[in-house]
């Protein structure tokens, strides 16, 4: 029998994670998703040199896809990821063209 869940039972799943090691230490960027009330939604999250920071990206795949890439292009650290995020919705509301994804990235 499912209980359910509670916002402290929330489980995020990882689905993908990346690492990366500027200055020797370890960069861990991950992509994860968690279904709120039967909606999926997408967060990124970085670790850093003991520090974490965790942004929702919402429920496109693709968007929350593009976000991840960019986050592991610019190896976006802790302090940095809600800037980059702000970012990356503000050029994606002034961009014509809607974001590609490669089909093999």
């Amino acid at each position: 029998m499912k209980l359910p869940q509670t916002q402290s039972e929330k489980t995020r799943i990882l689905l993908k994670e990346s690492r990366s090691y500027p200055g020797g230490e370890a960069l861990r960027t991950r992509l994860l998703l968690e279904c709120d009330e039967g909606e999926a939604v997408f967060f990124v999250e970085a670790l850093y040199l003991g520090e974490s920071a965790c942004v929702r990206v919402g429920s496109d795949p693709e968007t929350a896809l593009g976000f991840f890439l960019r986050a592991l292009d610019g190896e976006v650290t802790p302090v940095s990821l809600k800037d980059v995020l702000e970012d990356f919705f503000y050029e994606q509301k002034n961009v014509k063209k809607s974001l590609y994804i490669s089909e093999n990235p």
